[in-house]
């Protein structure tokens, strides 16, 4: 798995805001910001797509560094 929209080729995303108890508008923005995800959320997400928890908190952690540089260099770019 390589980012988090591919859960929804497994589970559709209806089904995991419902399970996770997140409204939408909070689930669209966490996933635009992965730092935005409490762990406690990233672990439940792990159990309801039956995987182990550190491969969904390690590929936040990867996406969340990720965004970091990017928004990083487009802020140099702006000065």
């Amino acid at each position: 798995m390589k980012s988090f929209q591919e859960i929804f080729d497994i589970l559709p995303k209806t089904v995991v805001l419902k399970d996770l108890h997140i409204h939408n508008q909070r689930f669209n923005k966490m996933l635009s910001n992965v730092s935005l995800f409490p762990l406690e959320e990233l672990y439940k997400l792990a159990e309801l797509i039956e995987i182990d928890p550190k491969i969904i908190v390690d590929l936040a952690h990867i996406l969340a560094h990720s965004q970091y540089i990017t928004n990083r260099k487009r802020k140099s770019k702006q000065i």
